[in-house]
């Protein structure tokens, strides 16, 4: 049985060495989203255990709702 050699022993070609730095910044980017995606998970978990522990009342609701309603806005007129 004779042992296979490869074909190409040489240096690679430019547009194989341009596929492969193209896997790799596609790679690269795969693995940022994907922690980044993590990441986010995580904060939104924290985020509904956060919205879970604070009952919300409708004084709390109403309060933050018409604090705009309490002070207008005045415009001052410039003659």
């Amino acid at each position: 049985m004779s042992k296979m050699r490869p074909q190409n022993t040489g240096l690679q070609t430019r547009s194989a060495q341009a596929r492969d730095e193209e896997a790799d910044a596609c790679e690269l980017l795969l693995a940022e989203l994907r922690s980044r995606r993590a990441r986010l998970q995580e904060l939104l978990s924290l985020v509904y255990r956060e919205a879970a522990r604070t009952p919300i009342t409708p004084t709390t609701r109403a309060s933050a709702r018409t604090h705009s309603r309490r002070h207008p806005m005045v415009m001052k007129k410039i003659a």
